[in-house]
């Protein structure tokens, strides 16, 4: 899609508040009675997660699409190890300041950047505050959008309940990280608490490499004192205007409407993008002590005579596949809901000679429909054909156009 559609605007998470959602509780009949909500998630887990594909499905039409008018996106749905969805994405917007390719306009963008997004708290600098400070009687989630008698309020309400990085975890955030002169310290994988800001900034940053291939990597002169030129990579910082150091990023009229944590910031480095997803997608998922149980249950049938490779075999036998599943992960597969959601149909043009197979044989692919194609399209090219003529109507008729470009994902990848 990147290639297809251009460099994403944004990059945005949204995740549930299925503990305060009142719509949510009246499918459960405990609107009066918010408190029950948690033993209605362990014993119903189908329908948390029924309405919070439904929520986020309308969200995409009434807020992504009418409200910020976006062209494109890309979400995917994730469960974290409690169980609850969230979902990551990627949002195309028309005009948008283009900051992964020159000439690059950083004032532009810095301006943009503040339109859409903010770091700032309504009540100003709580560093000092402690964590739990902001426990309120009634959850701001829990009230409706409609409902709400103060927006101002509502919405400096939802910042400090649900936007702020107040505790860091190892295994969740925590990271060692090697500083410059060898020594190694935890640091907060997310960047927190992140420095008072007075304005939204767009800058250059420099810094030393040592690989020379390395994209965006460039020879600058000798700076005083050194002798030889120094090789140092290039990248674009986004600091946003912020008061207070562990606020998130996030939309102030997304959040309002969503009721929930969501966070959102401008996209500035689109290889940071690609990398990121494709460790999200690649990324192991968490187990719990019964793989653990399993492996050894598999190995302590072996012998002492048998060979490591039997015992590597045993142990990928009774392991392949294993992974935690929480409930709401369980119920949306079971209920068959899209795990994704994109604008755009993606169209496989397999150059290798597999075909798919049927009770009939070998099936027609995009290569079998391109060489029959109509008369009247002699002259497009394959990428062309496949990206903008559906393939809804028999070989050799000629096909009626997309509302859409598809995605064309050629295979294998030259």
């Amino acid at each position: 899609m990147c290639e297809q559609c251009g460099p994403p605007t944004f990059f945005s998470t949204l995740s549930a508040a299925d503990s305060f959602w009142p719509d949510l509780a009246k499918l459960w009949d405990c609107a009066q009675n918010l408190g029950s909500m948690a033993s209605h998630l362990r014993s119903d887990p189908a329908v948390a997660d029924w309405y919070f594909t439904r929520r986020f499905e309308l969200f995409l039409k009434y807020y992504f699409r009418d409200h910020m008018k976006c062209t494109d996106w890309y979400f995917r749905v994730e469960y974290q190890h409690r169980g609850s969805p969230h979902v990551h994405g990627l949002l195309w917007l028309a005009n948008a300041p283009n900051v992964t390719q020159a000439p690059i306009d950083l004032v532009a963008a810095a301006a943009y950047a503040d339109k859409h997004i903010s770091a700032m708290n309504p009540r100003g600098d709580v560093d000092s505050v402690p964590r739990g400070a902001f426990l309120l009687a009634t959850h701001p989630a829990s009230v409706p959008y409609a409902q709400v008698p103060d927006y101002l309020k509502d919405y400096s309400d939802l910042i400090n309940t649900c936007m702020r990085h107040t505790r860091c975890q190892e295994g969740r955030c925590i990271r060692m990280r090697t500083l410059a002169n060898g020594k190694r310290e935890f640091v907060c994988r997310y960047g927190f608490p992140k420095p008072h800001q007075d304005k939204t900034v767009c800058r250059f940053d420099v810094l030393p490499v040592k690989d020379s291939n390395k994209k965006n990597a460039v020879a600058t002169a000798p700076a005083e004192g050194e002798e030889y030129c120094v090789l140092k990579y290039i990248r674009i910082l986004m600091e946003y205007r912020r008061n207070e150091s562990l606020v998130a990023t996030h939309s102030p009229s997304m959040l309002s409407a969503w009721r929930a944590n969501c966070e959102m910031q401008l996209i500035v480095h689109l290889d940071a993008v690609r990398r990121y997803v494709v460790k999200y997608l690649t990324k192991g998922e968490p187990v719990s002590s019964y793989l653990k149980l399993i492996r050894e249950m598999a190995t302590s049938t072996l012998n002492s005579w048998d060979s490591s490779k039997r015992a590597v075999q045993s142990i990928i036998l009774a392991t392949v596949g294993c992974r935690d599943y929480s409930a709401q992960e369980c119920a949306h597969h079971l209920l068959q809901l899209p795990l994704f959601f994109c604008t755009r149909i993606f169209e496989t043009v397999n150059t290798s000679g597999l075909r798919c197979v049927d009770g009939e044989g070998a099936m027609t692919n995009n290569l079998d429909r391109y060489a029959k194609r109509h008369p009247e399209l002699e002259n497009v090219t394959l990428f062309e054909f496949v990206k903008t003529y559906a393939n809804n109507k028999p070989v050799g008729t000629l096909p009626s156009r997309r509302r859409l470009e598809a995605i064309v994902v050629v295979k294998p990848r030259l």
